[in-house]
């Protein structure tokens, strides 16, 4: 990975390998975590910024409230259910970091080839983002 300067990584789970590979050549790593036991292993690794997958499914944003106290070191990018719809509350939590965009750019979208509807959904998204966060 580093030999072909990759500067990021997101995973599907949470392989310590990597993380640690990734940590030890200063590459920033999002593992995909679901359960406390696979945050307490990325975080063991050294990772620090995690993929929560599937977030909707597993509980949403009351899922990532409960998990703030015990891992208030962890910082959250929720991805799997989020849509333009729920985005908001979302991004209200301290430790959510960022938030995946798939309903953006849909199968149906790319199948339909309407690349239009996709490029107004982005700045609708980020419109959000800053009315929440600021320009941060």
């Amino acid at each position: 990975m580093v030999g072909i300067g990759v500067s990021f990584v997101v995973s599907p789970g949470t392989d310590q390998e990597i993380i640690e590979h990734c940590v030890e050549h200063d590459v920033l790593v999002l593992p995909g975590v679901c359960t406390p036991t696979e945050i307490m292993r990325a975080l063991h690794a050294g990772a620090r910024l995690l993929k929560l997958y599937p977030a909707e499914v597993i509980g949403g944003v009351r899922y990532l409230q409960t998990l703030a106290g015990p891992f208030a070191d962890a910082s959250f990018v929720p991805t799997g259910g989020i849509t333009s719809s729920n985005l908001e509350s979302y991004l209200h939590l301290p430790q959510v970091a960022a938030c995946g965009g798939s309903w953006m750019v849909t199968p149906e979208l790319l199948a339909m080839r309407s690349f239009d509807q996709i490029t107004e959904l982005a700045p609708d998204a980020q419109a959000l983002v800053e009315a929440v966060r600021g320009g941060d």
